[in-house]
């Protein structure tokens, strides 16, 4: 780690420490990250690149309520500071800081909850991919990310909507107008990311005997963009110590990107309509230590297995010719293991209470059989301080969509503080 990346750390935790903890939660998770990388040497081959940067994320969160006899008025706030700086990057570039969920809760009657501000709508039961995990500023922004880190750096959506209670459960419905800016601008670096789509969603949650049931539908429209419409489904219940878990959502209209029939020919924009994405899986304890995690995740708008080959094919060309642009570009439309249509996961964690967890993890493309595996444990010396490191890589077969992935292995090592 840089010396002013390592200072620039120790100055902001110092920093939020310092601040009176009423009803305040405290946290950052600077992180030292190195990767390998095949580039382009521009006479048709590839070499390997090391690229070592700095990351970390900052917040403070917390909630404070006001009654009014019956009648409460609650307020809840979270605040996002986040920065990636490389040895040959522009610091003042990689730094932004953000309000990630700023929303006033009043409940006007015992059932009826009104709600207006920013909030964060975290839906979906998976562990490697969540489907329905769909009301974000642009749901794309999550599609390949999971975990506690995406999760707690998350964006919410400005808006207004309420809640209402019945006996089986709630119904609540939020309203987020479109509104731009730019992102490099000082509101879309320092306050808020640009909000590009008009969003209604509509959700409903119960439990129905063991079962945990999930509904929702959003409509989304934006100035350039057709109508969105999207109906989804998530279900969790347990049975022993194993919890089973699934989901579906159904798009009525989604785009993917196919490569080029020729090979001086271009891309082709293919709509599919409708389309459905699901997951399923279990996580089932041992006992108090051992735990594993299995699931199956269908990409509904994955390529099938001849147009999987010649897409990675046509990445894999490009890279060679040096055509760099391209071949990111149509990487970037699918992201990271997710150009395919099936996938598993298995991960197998062994824990000792808050002190230490251990996990390996393997995500599999079941076309092309190349995918990604994962080692990371996690110490926690005392209740403020989490230490935490990881190993990670990319494998597969010649031309498959691991292997044309751009990053080969994956280090880090960071930590955690609480406060």
């Amino acid at each position: 780690m840089t010396s002013r990346s390592a200072a620039w750390a120790f100055v902001v935790s110092v920093a939020f420490c310092a601040i009176p903890a009423s009803a305040v939660d405290l946290y950052a998770n600077p992180r030292y990250v190195n990767s390998l990388q095949q580039v382009p040497n521009g006479r048709g081959g590839l070499i390997d690149a090391s690229e070592i940067r700095t990351e970390g994320d900052i917040s403070a969160s917390g909630v404070e309520e006001k009654g009014f006899g019956l009648r409460t008025l609650r307020a809840e706030y979270a605040l996002v500071g986040s920065y990636v700086a490389v040895p040959y990057g522009d610091w003042n570039d990689s730094i932004s800081t953000r309000i990630a969920e700023a929303t006033l809760d009043f409940d006007p009657l015992p059932s009826l909850l009104l709600v207006a501000g920013k909030k964060r709508e975290k839906m979906g039961s998976g562990f490697f991919r969540r489907p329905t995990d769909i009301f974000l500023p642009n749901p794309d922004d999550l599609r390949n990310q999971s975990g506690d880190v995406a999760d707690r750096t998350r964006d919410g959506l400005t808006g207004a909507g309420m809640q209402w209670t019945h006996s089986l459960g709630t119904i609540s419905g939020f309203y987020s107008p479109r509104m731009e800016w730019r992102d490099s601008g000082a509101v879309g670096r320092y306050l808020l990311v640009p909000q590009r789509l008009d969003q209604w969603l509509v959700k409903s949650t119960s439990k129905i005997g063991e079962f945990d049931l999930d509904l929702l539908a959003r409509i989304a429209r934006g100035s350039r963009l057709p109508l969105q419409e999207n109906l989804g489904a998530s279900l969790v219940t347990s049975v022993g110590n194993t919890q089973i878990h699934a989901e579906a959502l159904l798009s009525a209209r989604a785009t993917r990107l196919l490569a080029p029939q020729a090979p001086e020919g271009s891309v082709v924009t293919d709509v599919l309509s409708p389309s459905v994405t699901a997951i399923g899986g279990f996580s089932h304890s041992f006992d108090e230590h051992w735990t594993l995690i299995g699931e199956y995740y269908r990409n509904g708008s994955g390529l099938s297995h001849s147009d999987l080959s010649r897409a990675t094919k046509y990445v894999s060309d490009s890279w060679r010719a040096g055509k760099v642009k391209q071949a990111q570009a149509f990487s970037d439309s699918y992201g990271s293991l997710d150009m395919g249509t099936h996938y598993g996961m298995g991960r197998v964690a062994y824990a000792d209470g808050e002190t230490l967890l251990c996990e390996v993890l393997s995500i599999v493309s079941l076309e092309d059989h190349s995918g990604y595996a994962q080692a990371a444990a996690t110490y926690g010396p005392s209740g403020w301080l989490k230490l935490h490191g990881e190993f990670g890589a990319f494998f597969g077969p010649t031309e498959s969509e691991g292997a044309v992935n751009v990053e080969r292995w994956r280090s880090m090592v960071g930590l955690e503080i609480f406060y």
